[in-house]
């Protein structure tokens, strides 16, 4: 099962990278009739304490963390202010959430695996109020969260992104490279893609461990856009 949703990952990537997703749209038949379908509605959202389900709480990992005890009236001001967020992004019920996977920043070194489980400080842009939480991991347990109480089977359905060539993954740079981009954006040496490889795995492993229903094949994932490729447009 996990070697084909690696496969199916692995192909959507490629697809999305070359810039060939659109080739696989089939032509309705003359005369068909078209059944009228309403947009899918989806959101990004990295910060687990927020994706995590009201009815769970943002305390850690798993089906029955609940919120801590505040330790100061400022702490049980953001508590609230967190538990409030939750509620209304819940509310939004998207049939989408993008999960975006900074590979450059998840594994630095490729003798060490990708830090799937770091702590993340919850701060954006370092602007309280914070809420730490275990990087990847808890984030796929929120989701799960949501999915386990989601009223529709269709509702927060995971598309992976997964962005920032290490640079030791990198391959060499191409000519028509933008000036200044490093490897960050660089496509795959024939190592990296095999760590690359490595890494959706891991990402289908821990997604299973965490209880989150994932898309036919896998989760999906998305492509890089022309920007993160580092590819000069013409």
């Amino acid at each position: 099962m996990c070697r084909r949703a690696a496969a199916a990952l692995c192909v959507c990537a490629l697809a999305g990278a070359c810039g060939c997703a659109g080739a696989s749209h089939r032509r309705a038949q003359p005369g068909a009739r078209l059944t009228p379908t309403a947009p899918a509605f989806g959101l990004t959202e990295d910060n687990a304490q927020l994706l995590r389900h009201p009815q769970v709480g943002g305390g850690g990992s798993g089906p029955a963390a609940v919120d801590p005890s505040p330790s100061s009236p400022a702490d049980a001001v953001a508590q609230e202010r967190f538990a409030l967020a939750r509620q209304e992004l819940t509310a939004l019920h998207p049939n989408y959430i993008r999960l975006l996977i900074d590979w450059a920043a998840l594994q630095p070194d490729p003798r060490r695996p990708p830090a799937l489980e770091g702590r993340d400080s919850g701060c954006a842009r370092a602007v309280g109020p914070c809420a730490p939480y275990a990087g990847v991991r808890d984030e796929l347990a929120a989701i799960a969260s949501q999915q386990r109480a989601a009223a529709a089977s269709d509702e927060f359905q995971i598309v992976i992104v997964i962005f920032g060539t290490p640079a030791w993954a990198a391959g060499p740079a191409a000519i028509c490279e933008r000036g200044g981009r490093g490897t960050f954006s660089r496509p795959l040496s024939a190592a990296g893609l095999g760590a690359y490889r490595a890494l959706i795995r891991s990402l289908i492993m821990l997604g299973k461990r965490e209880g989150v229903a994932l898309a036919t094949g896998g989760a999906q994932l998305g492509g890089h856009r022309m920007h993160e490729l580092g590819i000069q447009g013409r």
